[in-house]
């Protein structure tokens, strides 16, 4: 079930036990570009999901990069999703790739397959610095991802991101 939650995804509402998977998607470009938006959010908490993007030989548009999130936490993981091309800009305001987005969403249904108690804990993915629909995107989650049975978390931020 999809689910909204007022707070910050890097802080999700389950603390990873021995017997759950938590994961946090969200989206990447491919221009090897970290820094802005949720990304920053992340970098304040841990500093292996960038170290792992910025170490990337290639960004491959639908590419899904698992990252521990903090070596010292047991299943808790960053998922990068390439699914922007390069970064928004005046010539380029809606980086989003609904396409990559399909493949990086069907990637996240077969690892949840393959992990009993999984859920995903995202920010409104894709429809901040991405310029995406954010209802095209829900309705993506929901049915490739939600309508599997997997529980997603979707964290309304009111911060100062």
């Amino acid at each position: 079930m999809l689910k909204y939650i007022h707070g910050d995804a890097t802080d999700p509402i389950i603390t990873p036990s021995v017997n759950s998977v938590v994961c946090i998607p969200h989206i990447c470009n491919n221009g090897g570009y970290w820094g802005s938006g949720f990304t920053r959010s992340l970098d304040e908490k841990w500093e292996l999901p960038r170290k792992s993007y910025l170490n990337m030989n290639k960004y491959n548009l639908g590419e899904v990069v698992v990252v521990k999130a903090d070596n010292n936490i047991s299943n808790l993981y960053v998922l990068n999703m390439i699914a922007q091309k390069g970064i928004r800009s005046r010539t380029n305001p809606k980086p989003i790739s609904y396409s990559a987005l399909d493949m990086c969403l069907n990637k996240l249904k077969i690892f949840a397959s393959t992990h009993k108690n999984i859920t995903f804990h995202m920010p409104k993915i894709g429809s901040g610095l991405a310029g995406g629909d954010w209802n095209i995107i829900e309705e993506m989650i929901n049915n490739i991802i939600v309508s599997t049975g997997t529980d997603v978390y979707v964290y309304l931020y009111e911060g100062k991101n």
